[in-house]
């Protein structure tokens, strides 16, 4: 049934092609279409008023959802114009009502400019664009007449990328991007997307909002006894004409900055450490991944002295993927 999202056919008809031939033609002069709308006008069908059928009879229904009640449901469904008979219906006036809000449109709008801001979801990213464009190709080969991010695109990407830490099934990831958008393809995002929580990236990944959690927990305590030693001065103040009082206050004071002080020495010693061994780390993993990739490029019969030439166009080739990636971003943004 993903064919009926993109298909120009009248809907009837493609559920009736659908259900006898298990075929949805893309356009309506495909023989099948013809002979099942001659075979409904031969058998005394009514007028089918699907959106491909009366557009704008679909269009004005859309226009006037917000005015369906329980009384007014049924003559609403017949004739759309009869909920609001005053209104402007002509495409003129369609477009003007649109501009000027006059359409309620109760979808919560999704962000489509979003960008990641955490630097290890761009390889995931590449890796479901290609993984659903080599489940596309496989399907459609050349036939298709729409590109296969007309099924899964930057919205879907999102949406994974934002329930990213509770996609562990087919189902998860189904429920998260709406349904399987081409037979099959649920399964191969989610194997995509279980490799890369298991290996170096996804680990990292996780890493990092640990530490991100501890650290904005050291920083609320911190807050914390900062507020504590504003009080602490507040009442200080009050106890000014008490030079008793007023040292001991000062002690208190100074006590509490020592443990500041102490505590964002800690915290500024750990990040620093912190991040010596995540920039360690990469470099570790690089040097692995790098020398798994020659070993494996060795086996493939490649020449010693061509492994070097080889890694250079390997690491071109994702300096290009992530131009075409940050290219698509700025044109989605400019189209925004």
């Amino acid at each position: 049934m993903d064919a009926l999202k993109v298909s120009k056919v009248c809907v009837r008809i493609a559920l009736v092609l659908a259900n006898t031939t298990g075929f949805i033609p893309m356009y309506p002069d495909h023989d099948s279409v013809r002979n099942e709308a001659q075979r409904q006008k031969d058998q005394g069908f009514p007028p089918c008023h699907c959106e491909i059928c009366e557009p704008e009879e679909c269009e004005i229904l859309v226009r006037n959802l917000h005015l369906f009640t329980s009384s007014n449901f049924e003559e609403g469904l017949k004739d759309p114009r009869s909920l609001d008979p005053d209104a402007d219906y002509s495409p003129a006036g369609m477009k003007a009502a649109e501009k000027s809000g006059t359409i309620v449109n109760k979808r919560k709008k999704v962000n489509q400019s979003r960008e990641t801001e955490d630097i290890d979801f761009l390889d995931l990213i590449h890796e479901l664009t290609q993984v659903f464009s080599d489940h596309f190709g496989s399907i459609y080969k050349d036939q298709a007449p729409f590109p296969p991010s007309v099924l899964f695109g930057e919205i879907h990407l999102n949406k994974i990328i934002d329930h990213i830490e509770s996609i562990n099934t087919e189902e998860d990831l189904s429920e998260v991007i709406g349904g399987d958008a081409l037979l099959g393809s649920i399964k191969h995002l989610l194997k995509t997307i279980l490799d890369w929580k298991s290996d170096f990236c996804g680990e990292q990944h996780y890493k990092r909002i640990k530490e991100e959690k501890q650290i904005s927990d050291l920083n609320n305590q911190i807050t914390i006894e900062r507020l504590e030693k504003q009080d602490a001065d507040r009442k200080m103040k009050q106890l000014e004409n008490s030079s008793d009082q007023k040292k001991k206050a000062d002690e208190k004071a100074r006590k509490s900055q020592e443990k500041i002080d102490e505590r964002r020495r800690k915290h500024e010693q750990a990040e620093s450490k912190r991040h010596k061994r995540a920039q360690d780390d990469i470099e570790k993993e690089k040097v692995k991944f790098r020398n798994q990739r020659m070993m494996q490029w060795l086996r493939e019969g490649v020449q010693e002295n061509d492994l070097d030439a080889k890694e250079l166009e390997y690491q071109r080739s994702l300096e290009r993927a992530n131009e075409i990636s940050h290219l698509s971003r700025s044109e989605n943004l400019e189209t925004v």
